[in-house]
């Protein structure tokens, strides 16, 4: 009986199409007899009332296992030519897309000022702002900028800092004291900043 179950199995595409026939097969004849003798004693019956159903399901279960048989999940096939080439299919598909997403954002790679470049007008006026006096504080910064929203200016006082622009310091102990909340370029910056106005002193001197 073992060895007649394992052919069975494997003359299918995939073990469920083969499981799902048997099922089927076997609740249909429940429904339609008086039930399958498991042996002498035992009878493998339903009841009366769901003769019906066991018919119906037997049916559903034969149905499946003939759409199984004919679609194969990838995951459950025995590695056949048709699934191996549904798979390599699958991965070409997939593979520009993966492509695209493992692909650093181009800004990452840029030089600071390549990325200051791609920040907003405002944006720039506020790093300019901050450039200019080496470290300020919000207080200063929300009287220069007195068109901009307390909580806009915080905003993009952040987006800024994030970004690696500049950073953010405290002078004092007082955390609810905004008068010693300062801003200045960071390091990375400050340092291409200084680069770039040295390498433009040195091209004005000798023209």
């Amino acid at each position: 009986m073992s060895e007649f179950i394992d052919k069975l199995l494997h003359s299918f595409h995939s073990p469920l199409s083969a499981i799902l026939l048997v099922i089927g097969i076997a609740l249909i004849f429940i429904g339609l007899t008086d039930g399958i003798p498991v042996n002498g004693e035992i009878t493998l019956s339903t009841q009366e009332n769901f003769e019906y159903a066991s018919l119906a399901i037997g049916i559903l279960a034969v149905g499946l296992s003939i759409v199984v048989y004919y679609k194969p999940p990838i995951i459950m096939s025995h590695g056949g030519s048709h699934d191996r080439n549904t798979a390599s299919q699958a991965s070409e598909t997939t593979q520009p897309l993966f492509s695209q997403i493992d692909a650093m954002a181009p800004e990452l790679t840029m030089s600071w000022l390549q990325k200051r470049d791609f920040i907003s007008g405002s944006q720039k006026k506020l790093l300019s702002f901050v450039e200019t006096r080496n470290s300020v504080n919000y207080i200063s910064l929300a009287q220069e900028f007195s068109d901009i929203a307390n909580s806009e200016l915080y905003y993009r006082l952040e987006q800024l800092r994030l970004l690696g622009f500049i950073v953010c310091h405290r002078m004092g102990n007082d955390a609810n004291d905004v008068t010693s909340i300062f801003f200045r370029p960071s390091e990375e910056y400050q340092k291409e900043l200084n680069q770039w106005v040295n390498a433009s002193n040195t091209l004005y001197v000798n023209s």
